[in-house]
């Protein structure tokens, strides 16, 4: 038995190489096939642009959503192949995307052309601040960067409770007790 495994469009048989399973079946795979971690990654949505900016791990976006406004690089650097409900399918394909992600069953439609066409499709459906952290850590370890996304986490989190804390202290007001039971 001989398996093979190579990347769609990759036809040069000086990419290919031998090895041999444990078991003693010879396998072929392309070197121009997906790495361990996506490399041609399509973001349908804003969301997943933006973090994988803050994970320092934009190289790996070939294309972005027409309402990604953060960072605002992105607009600079990569092609627009999508809005929110509709996406341009060719376009898409033309860029090769070893994954194409997206958010919530609003984008079902474009996510079953994709994978009709062959390719890996995520997609989120973050409806809380816990999902959304979820996602990063998610995402963070789909592209092989782990430590950045807890790293991200955390100060996300660390952030939100500053933000709460300063909220509660001036909904308080000039004259209320403040939390370790001082006056004000």
């Amino acid at each position: 038995m001989n398996l093979q495994w190579h990347a769609p469009g990759c036809r040069l048989a000086a990419q290919r190489e031998r090895h041999t399973l444990s078991t003693g079946l010879p396998v072929v795979y392309s070197r121009c096939m997906s790495a361990r971690y996506p490399e041609r990654i399509v973001c349908l949505t804003e969301e997943t642009t933006e973090t994988l900016y803050l994970l320092g791990e934009e190289r790996r976006i070939v294309g972005i959503s027409g309402y990604t406004v953060r960072p605002p690089r992105a607009r600079l650097e990569k092609p627009r192949v999508s809005a929110y409900l509709s996406a341009k399918i060719d376009r898409i394909l033309e860029l090769k995307p070893d994954l194409v992600l997206g958010f919530s069953d609003l984008q079902a439609d474009i996510a079953r052309d994709l994978a009709k066409a062959g390719l890996n499709i995520l997609i989120f459906n973050q409806r809380s601040v816990d999902e959304i952290l979820s996602m990063i850590l998610t995402l963070a370890a789909m592209v092989g960067a782990a430590e950045k996304g807890h790293a991200l986490v955390g100060s996300l989190e660390s952030a939100s409770r500053t933000f709460a804390w300063r909220r509660a202290a001036s909904l308080e007001g000039p004259g209320s007790t403040s939390r370790n039971g001082t006056s004000r």
